[in-house]
């Protein structure tokens, strides 16, 4: 009867905790001499390299004959693969001294995910109170808002790219990689030129909006809100059709980079992308001082007064066909002005950054913060701005998370759910409308009679 192993299995033996097979046919067991034998062909020796036992970390710990071998780690290939050659150390087991990861990471940059998230929230920000503007306080629905975020950065690669070539006598095609290169090279050797080009830019970006939204809201206005939203709506994307199909515009489908930011003169990509959040912060807090004044003016009153009751209005004896064109002048012309920000940010033009998808996204903004209420708003484009930079794939990637699902379809679902809810739960809003603010009531509420 054949021997039992330590299993009380027949034919089994106990070498190193593994089975034991026999010499191949033709070649003889080695002695033990001069070698351990290899744990699973014992008519092989283990090649001895010094610093490097199995099992150890440079010392003395082997595996000898009736002890098991430690589990290896997940996905590491077994030591003895790395025993030939000799060329570097071989990989640590869960046995071993050596840990299994490193101990010290290297520390995250979290400077361009700053950049990012402050700077969208500055460029939405705008978007918002110019949304907030026409549809919050004058109930105009503007779904043709993408439109004029677009003429802004239309207007910015138009000018900059055949600018910048003129003043610098060079012969090129505007959307090439060449004048690309070539006008960010000149961006860096002639700041104030760069730095006159965007203010330039955004003067004629403001201008071009205000008369673009004026002129198509004129025809518009005298029909019924719904068919104003439709007619821009269209325009919106007849424009974008019309922009990819023309390559003599901003490079058709291709689009158009090289639009050299502001400050290009400084160096390092973190100090200048901070520099140019900080300036759309700005921005944006100077666009919320503009809406909040005219929103506290008597004509910010009229606003109010033709959202509430337009035919109250017109018997009154107020022009309320100009009270809307001016409101979407203003409007259009801030929404312009965000445009040429979001150009010189991302420095490129491309027809698929300006689909009506994100005119939606904007009006979510302000209904999630409150319409009519210029403190909602910046509560609503906070988070909106917050869901949309922290469920992209770069930041889910820096913080090692997988998602066992497309993220960028959670996105769309998780703001799905949010509308839902606010829709059932809070139709107002985070933060409601107030009362409107005049010297008399200001006045009476600090004599302390109630009103």
């Amino acid at each position: 009867m054949a021997d039992r192993g330590r299993h009380g299995r027949a034919g089994r033996g106990v070498l190193g905790g593994l089975r034991q097979h026999p010499a191949r046919p033709g070649r003889a067991p080695l002695p033990a001499a001069g070698g351990r034998l290899h744990p699973r062909r014992p008519d092989q020796r283990l090649r001895h390299h010094p610093g490097r036992v199995r099992g150890g970390s440079g010392g003395e710990r082997g595996h000898h004959p009736g002890q098991r071998l430690g589990r290896r780690a997940v996905g590491v290939p077994h030591p003895d693969h790395f025993c030939h050659g000799g060329a570097g150390p071989a990989l640590p087991t869960l046995g071993s001294r050596r840990p299994l990861y490193p101990r010290e990471v290297a520390p995250v940059d979290l400077t361009p995910l700053v950049v990012s998230f402050v700077t969208f929230f500055g460029i939405y920000l705008i978007l918002a109170l110019s949304m907030n503007l026409e549809y919050g306080l004058t109930g105009l629905p503007n779904f043709g808002k993408v439109f004029f975020y677009s003429v802004g950065a239309y207007t910015s690669a138009f000018v900059v790219s055949r600018l910048m070539l003129a003043l610098g006598g060079a012969s090129l095609v505007p959307w090439s990689a060449e004048a690309a290169v070539f006008r960010e090279e000149l961006a860096r050797s002639e700041p104030w030129l760069a730095i006159g080009l965007f203010l330039l830019c955004l003067v004629l970006a403001a201008l071009v909006g205000a008369a673009l939204g004026s002129l198509l809201s004129s025809p518009a206005l005298r029909v019924q809100d719904v068919y104003l939203a439709l007619i821009l709506l269209v325009v919106a994307e007849i424009a974008r059709v019309y922009v990819r199909a023309t390559e003599g515009f901003i490079g058709g489908p291709h689009g158009l980079g090289g639009i050299p930011n502001p400050f290009r003169f400084i160096e390092g990509a973190g100090p200048r992308g901070l520099a140019y959040a900080g300036l759309v912060l700005a921005l944006a807090a100077g666009a919320y001082v503009l809406v909040e004044r005219i929103t506290h003016s008597p004509f910010g009153r009229l606003m109010k007064a033709v959202r509430d009751d337009e035919l109250a209005a017109q018997v009154l004896g107020k022009r309320t066909h100009w009270v809307k064109a001016q409101v979407m002048a203003v409007g259009s012309a801030l929404a312009a002005v965000a445009g040429v920000l979001y150009a010189f940010f991302t420095e490129f033009v491309g027809t698929e950054d300006f689909d009506s998808q994100l005119t939606f996204t904007v009006l979510l903004m302000v209904i999630l913060g409150g319409a009519g209420n210029h403190r909602g708003v910046v509560a609503g484009t906070l988070i909106m701005t917050a869901i949309d930079r922290f469920t992209r794939p770069s930041f889910l990637a820096l913080l090692g998370l997988q998602l066992p699902v497309d993220i960028n379809y959670a996105r769309h679902a998780l703001i799905g759910v949010l509308l839902v809810l606010l829709i059932l739960y809070r139709p107002q809003g985070l933060v409601p409308e107030g009362r409107v603010r005049t010297a008399a009531r200001e006045e009476v509420r600090h004599l302390g009679v109630s009103s």
